[in-house]
């Protein structure tokens, strides 16, 4: 693969699987790990395999009263400062 293959590679989005395997079995063997870490990344951060989920009705029957928030405030800010 000569440089303008290479630089062209990375310019357009029609790179294919033969290409990126083409490119992977290039590497050295002390690169593989990086290599395998961001292909992983990228896999990971893929919003294909995202699914949204509606929240909608969540809290649907749950009364919460003034006393459960002034109990959680209680909970939460008890001992702030405590430590200093």
């Amino acid at each position: 693969m000569s440089v303008e293959n290479r630089e062209s590679l990375w310019d357009t989005d029609d790179v294919t699987r033969e290409e990126l395997l083409n490119l992977i079995r290039r590497l050295p063997e002390e690169k593989l790990p990086e290599a395998e870490a961001l292909l992983s990344d990228l896999v990971e951060d893929s919003s294909e395999d995202i699914v949204p989920v509606s929240l909608k009705g969540i809290w649907a029957g749950v009364v919460i009263t003034e006393a459960d928030i002034a109990e959680a405030r209680k909970e939460m800010w008890g001992n702030f400062g405590e430590r200093f």
